[in-house]
């Protein structure tokens, strides 16, 4: 039991230290209600964002893709806004935020900034904890601390789920619990089994992806647990139970919705073929999980040993990871967005971690595959200990992927690895190669840019035939603008056909010719519009309509004649859709 504990110490001060040695916060807009709803509940009592400014004044619609008038990350109702996120992880993270948001420290500040930074780590480091526990059930305990360290560091565990308050790290934590308790129901009593099913409700809570980890649990628990159906059961929906209250309180509904925007649940799996979500999520350069985690592979070996020793919860796990696996697969936005490497299936890093066990006999007899493993695992950590030094969207600029689809099935500059490889080489002095830019940034931005392909054929190519084509509009207040006034566009869109997904673009073409692509990244200092898109946008079957407004700031905009284009495409295919366009002027000196 010392010993036990001694290990686990070391483990928790290993995988601690790793986390928050890069000494950074890498933040995200996802995550930023996260941060914001402890000091809400702390200050207020209540679970409104409204007094956080920074999440949805101006600037932060200028930083962040907006819809209905506030950033994605955000829902408003009524008067409110509110996370667009679960309200799981920061519930689990209130501990942490506790004594310093009573010390005075501001939400928007640096503080809190690394306060989200140690809640993430902390609880990260809590999921590593409890998989080595489950783990010590089953194999020695040295196997046990090498899979858990795996998994603590060869992960994205390290790059993404303790670097900042996602739902990733608190759903990890829940599952490593889950499978702790689940083994030890299982080797000491039954009865902490609804233990273990109340973990798994709360692991739904901060991801509902994880509902699919529960089913082949459920059905392994119906068949070798019978006499604890019925409290498992109750167990597992205690957790979800207040959440779904929550929902319909605030949103009439049981998840996060839109006022004005109706979404039909699956079209967000209509848009993507299985085969290429599922090999760009597994084997892709850009997001592929083996890719990023090689180690990972091993886990196969372990299921195939279970199968032969008939190993029921072994072969549940695997099941509930393959099932999320799918899921993700054909998930519309399979890549995550911008990010370090295969951040939607970070969930289920301790599932298959967890899965190593049965080669630990193995590993133990056979120098050469035990060999392997440690160089694979080796490479894993080097991989994830990159981005966790080095990612800062640069590459997801590069590669235009909110653009072109094309940017992550054939990743430019070798993909993330590649690309924060090359530079950390650089930054070493190993090569004097300099890491690819995006295209107009730079000391030489002033000058004029050249038409990106891509934004030729959207302007200029024909609009792909539908049966029902969509409707578009596009206007401005007034015709013609002075320096320093603001514009407002307004625009909409009829879709009479079948649901589909589409992304939004604006693009302008300024009097020198060239043509800049405004999705919040900067072509050019005098085209910046204080909002960013594209914004992803769903329609349900039938006639259903989408508006919008967006305001640019005509600051140092040099005389002349601008066209706006408001362009709508395929969401995996860069093919136009509909095609809009409204001309002004702007001519010298301030207003009249």
């Amino acid at each position: 039991m010392i010993r036990t504990t001694l290990m686990a110490a070391a483990l928790v001060a290993i995988t601690a230290t790793v986390y928050l040695l890069n000494g950074r916060t890498i933040v995200s807009g996802d995550t930023l209600p996260t941060r914001c709803v402890p000091f809400s509940l702390i200050r207020e009592g209540n679970f409104d964002l409204d007094e956080f400014a920074f999440l949805h004044d101006e600037r932060a619609r200028a930083c962040f893709p907006t819809v209905e008038t506030v950033p994605y990350y955000l829902r408003k109702r009524g008067e409110h806004v509110y996370s667009a996120y679960t309200i799981g992880p920061a519930l689990l993270a209130l501990p942490v935020y506790l004594v310093p948001v009573l010390s005075g420290i501001e939400a928007g500040s640096e503080e809190a900034e690394a306060l989200e930074k140690y809640a993430a780590t902390g609880i990260t480091v809590l999921s590593v904890l409890f998989l080595f526990l489950a783990l010590a059930h089953l194999i020695s305990r040295w196997w046990a601390i090498v899979f858990a360290l795996v998994y603590g560091l060869g992960t994205s565990s390290l790059s993404i789920s303790s670097q900042a308050l996602w739902q990733h790290g608190p759903s990890q934590m829940m599952l490593s619990l889950t499978l702790f308790l689940l083994v030890r129901a299982e080797k000491i009593d039954e009865r902490h089994m609804p233990f273990a099913a109340l973990a798994l409700g709360a692991a739904a809570t901060m991801r509902a992806l994880n509902l699919f980890v529960a089913l082949p649990l459920g059905i392994w628990l119906l068949l070798r647990h019978r006499r604890q159906v019925l409290p498992c059961l109750v167990a597992f929906l205690m957790p979800l139970a207040p959440l779904l209250v929550y929902y319909l309180i605030v949103f009439g509904a049981p998840s996060p919705t839109f006022e004005n925007i109706e979404i039909d649940l699956l079209s967000w799996f209509k848009q993507i073929p299985l085969y290429e979500g599922l090999f760009g999520s597994l084997f892709g350069l850009a997001r592929g999980l083996f890719v990023y985690s090689p180690v990972l592979l091993f886990a196969v070996g372990g299921v195939v040993i279970a199968a032969r020793t008939r190993d029921g919860l072994a072969i549940a796990v695997a099941a509930g990871a393959v099932l999320v696996m799918l899921l993700v697969g054909k998930w519309f936005m399979w890549w995550g967005g911008h990010c370090y490497g295969p951040r939607l299936l970070a969930d289920i890093g301790p599932l298959l971690c967890f899965l190593f066990y049965p080669l630990a006999n193995l590993l133990s007899r056979r120098k050469l595959a035990a060999a392997a493993f440690f160089s694979v695992a080796v490479v894993s950590i080097g991989i994830h200990l990159l981005g966790a030094f080095m990612y800062d969207g640069r590459w997801d600029v590069l590669a235009e992927t909110d653009l072109d689809y094309g940017g992550l099935i054939d990743p430019p500059a070798g993909g993330p690895i590649g690309f924060y490889g090359g530079d950390l080489l650089q930054r070493l002095g190993l090569t004097d190669a300099l890491s690819p830019e995006r295209r107009g940034e730079g000391p030489d931005d002033e000058q004029p840019i050249d038409t990106p392909a891509p934004l030729g054929r959207l302007i200029e190519g024909p609009i792909e035939e539908r049966p029902d084509p969509l409707r578009t509009e596009l206007s401005t207040d007034r015709r013609t603008y002075h320096d320093g006034d603001t514009m407002r566009l307004d625009f909409s869109v009829i879709d009479p056909g079948r649901p589909r997904a589409m992304n939004i673009y604006f693009i302008v073409r300024p009097p020198r010719g060239w043509v800049a692509f405004f999705d919040g990244y900067r072509l050019h200092r005098r085209v910046h519009p204080r909002d960013q898109w594209p914004s992803w946008v769903r329609h349900s079957p039938g006639c259903y309509g989408f508006n919008g407004s967006l305001d640019v700031h005509l600051e140092d905009w040099p005389p002349g004649d601008y066209t706006w284009y408001l362009l709508f495409t395929d969401a995996r295919r860069l093919e136009p859709l509909g095609r809009a366009s409204a001309a002004i002027t702007v001519e010298r000196g301030a207003a009249p």
